[in-house]
């Protein structure tokens, strides 16, 4: 595979077949995983055309870590170029990527987990029919036995569930230790670990949250967020516009009022990066609005900027994470 036909697997432009075959050149060898890590981080924190990919890849090999610095050119232009960045509509399709079945073991039962890498969404439909699509960097483990009499899942990361319906058989989502329970209604579960916290919105139908020895905490309305914090086990229930929790499966990351510091950990989700603040200032500059999740990191930081006061520096470090500095 040359670079070219890497970069068009990340935007995906290649067909069916080629994409196949691309995937398993990229299981043949931890070589070729490296090299399309590589290419893939590159062209998301850079705004790399496909006749310069060559020429980028070997001045990073020969030079090590690089920097990216954006300066005060062309602002305006940037802003007119880049200003769909930002944008309130909810119809772009869902950015797929291949399902990583790996199963093991527990107590003689077979589990099987399904993986959404950093950078990318998975969808799933399990044996009831039920629909599950993965955000960035979410595992989702279920039974090998799993059936329309059996329908429980434990979940780390986020999630959004099309459910069902089946009145007689609950479907349950357990993650961080709370059952979120469902016969047949669509909502969504953000429960990624570093949180510490579980966000559960209710976009249709009824959805019941119990704790481990199964009292029941709250059952969620149409509209209803309810977050709860760890290790206080703090509840919140809110009336919200399930488009903010949702739209992140039409490839958009979509915030109201939020510290850029919360936007900065979605954007660590979504492109693999390390992002560190020079000043707790910048931390608490809010925005409200909406990102493409699949522009390149240093477009949607770049818009950002232009609305506030804050500078990045974009660290490409082979191997590791790339590491994003924001500072006054």
């Amino acid at each position: 595979m040359n670079d070219l036909d890497i970069l068009k697997f990340i935007r995906k432009e290649l067909s069916p077949e080629e994409e196949r075959l691309f995937l398993e050149w990229i299981e043949e060898s931890d070589e070729n995983r490296r090299r399309f890590n590589s290419l893939k981080n590159l062209w998301a924190l850079t705004a790399i055309n496909p006749e310069g990919v060559s020429s980028t890849l070997a001045e990073t090999d020969e030079e090590g870590d690089r920097h990216y610095r954006p300066g005060l050119r062309n602002r305006l232009i940037s802003f007119c170029k880049y200003a769909a960045i930002i944008v309130v509509t909810f119809g772009l399709s869902v950015y797929l990527c291949r399902v990583n079945f790996a199963p093991w073991s527990k107590k003689d039962i077979q589990y099987y987990t399904v993986s959404a890498p950093p950078g990318q969404a998975t969808n799933i439909t399990l044996a009831d029919g039920t629909a599950v699509t993965l955000n960035s960097g979410t595992v989702l483990t279920y039974p090998e036995n799993y059936s329309e009499k059996n329908r429980r899942v434990a979940l780390t990361g986020e999630a959004f569930f099309e459910v069902h319906h089946d009145a007689k058989n609950p479907f349950t989502v357990t993650a961080s230790g709370i059952d979120i329970v469902a016969t047949g209604t669509s909502f969504n579960v953000d429960a990624y670990t570093e949180d510490c916290q579980v966000n559960v919105t209710l976009v249709d139908g009824s959805v019941g949250l119990f704790n481990e020895v199964g009292e029941n905490l709250v059952t969620l309305n149409p509209g209803e967020n309810v977050r709860i914090a760890f290790p206080s086990r703090e509840m919140e229930v809110t009336q919200v516009d399930t488009r903010f929790y949702t739209s992140w499966q039409q490839g958009m990351i979509t915030f109201s009022n939020r510290r850029l510091e919360d936007i900065a950990r979605d954007l660590e989700r979504w492109y693999s990066v390390e992002i560190v603040f020079t000043n707790e200032a910048c931390k608490e500059i809010r925005y409200s609005g909406a990102i493409l999740k699949h522009k390149p990191v240093d477009q949607v930081l770049e818009i950002l900027h232009l609305t506030s006061d804050f500078t990045f520096d974009i660290e490409v470090i082979d191997n590791k994470l790339s590491r994003i500095t924001i500072k006054e």
